[in-house]
């Protein structure tokens, strides 16, 4: 119950105050909602491209949810292999390859052709 309450008034406070980083923390931007969304109708390989190129996290969450979308799509469940940080660089050699190739296509598109190669 006081974990539950910390959290709620921790909420609260942020909530009062805005997005800023914690004391501490300087440096930290929280991204605005509608930048930090990923809208699979609109989100092409240019941008995705873009963040790459950044460098700056946003492209590293973007690419763990496609992975895990791939993952989805292949059936992926406790019998498939495990996976491996090399199977991780490989799924991000091909889908950054494939939007190279094709900048104007839709990213979730891109995601799955992967699965059909």
């Amino acid at each position: 119950m006081t974990k539950l309450f910390s959290l709620l008034l921790a909420l609260t406070l942020f909530a009062s105050t805005g997005p800023t980083a914690p004391a501490g923390m300087t440096g930290i931007q929280i991204p605005d909602p509608d930048e930090s969304s990923i809208d699979p109708g609109s989100f092409q390989c240019a941008d995705y491209l873009e963040l790459v190129e950044a460098a700056d996290g946003r492209a590293d969450v973007r690419t763990v949810w496609a992975h895990g979308y791939y993952s989805a799509l292949r059936g992926f469940d406790e019998t498939s292999a495990p996976v491996s940080v090399q199977s991780l660089m490989d799924f991000v050699d091909r889908l950054t390859s494939g939007c190279e190739a094709a900048p104007g296509k839709l990213w979730i598109h891109a995601i799955k052709e992967l699965e059909s190669n």
